[in-house]
């Protein structure tokens, strides 16, 4: 049970859980309809903090008060992922399934079954299927359209390569974990293939989104969906509709261009 905090002492995540953006963060995550693991549990983590600091929050009906007296580092993660260290010989830090939907997974060690290095594709072979990537890499691609190749772990922005400059968050943490994914441009031409712009994306800090790369669905502007690759080209699954993205530069059709946080020259979804 989460604690909560009362008038008389300070939660530690006001600072947080206070910002616009933040409230901002829960509110599309909850709206957008969107359903991979790492938005469901964002949502989830973030409604929490945001109750531990509320008023209703100090005074639960019948509430059991709980020790505080945890040693400082309790939450911290078993090993670094961002470098792969912390581990026993013959394994590294990274990303390891909990066998569960959600969340499906945690940082923590595994076995080293290869060295290859950033970038490198074919990562994964059968028949065991082993993340092949070295120290600090995880073997992934999801449903990101550049495919599945050794992508650099991250906690932030700053850990990522020029190359793929954003912190895709996966895991909540403490601290937040993800892994290094590329940002387009809304309306750009800068995605693979046949992708098309229109992926929202939370970033590590889990207070701001990105556009990212997605192959585009065929469901059309103002029809139902069920997820976030279900809609057409420029266009979001939100609240189980799809609608149109729009910035400063692309009005809408209909309706008025509600912002999201993080996205340039007023990107945000037509409501």
């Amino acid at each position: 049970m989460a604690r909560a905090f009362g008038a008389d002492e300070d939660c530690p995540y006001r600072d947080l859980v206070e910002s616009p953006a933040l409230r901002h963060a829960v509110r599309i995550v909850r709206l957008s309809g969107m359903t991979s693991i790492w938005h469901t549990s964002a949502a989830a983590l973030l409604a929490a903090l945001l109750a531990s600091c509320s008023d209703d929050a100090a005074h639960p009906p019948d509430a059991v008060p709980e020790p505080d007296a945890s040693p400082p580092d309790a939450e911290l993660p078993p090993c670094e992922p961002v470098d792969g260290t912390g581990c026993p010989p013959g394994q590294k830090c990274t990303l390891v399934p909990t066998g569960v939907s959600n969340p499906a997974y945690r940082v923590g060690c595994d076995d080293l079954h290869g060295t290859l290095g950033a970038f490198a594709p074919d990562c994964r072979q059968p028949p065991d299927n082993f993340d092949q990537c070295g120290p600090g890499l995880f073997c992934f691609a999801g449903r990101e359209p550049d495919g599945r190749y050794c992508r650099p772990l991250c906690h932030a922005d700053s850990d990522c390569p020029s190359e793929i400059d954003r912190c895709l968050w996966f895991v909540a943490g403490p601290p937040p974990t993800g892994f290094c994914a590329y940002e387009c441009s809304l309306f750009g031409a800068d995605c693979p293939l046949e992708s098309n712009c229109s992926n929202i994306n939370l970033d590590a800090d889990m207070t701001t989104f990105w556009m990212g790369c997605k192959t585009p669905g065929n469901i059309a502007v103002g029809e139902a969906c069920l997820d976030v690759y279900s809609c057409a080209a420029d266009a979001y699954c939100w609240d189980r509709t799809c609608r149109a993205l729009c910035d400063s530069t692309h009005a809408c059709a209909a309706g008025a261009c509600e912002p999201i946080p993080g996205l340039p020259a007023g990107g945000g979804v037509c409501r």
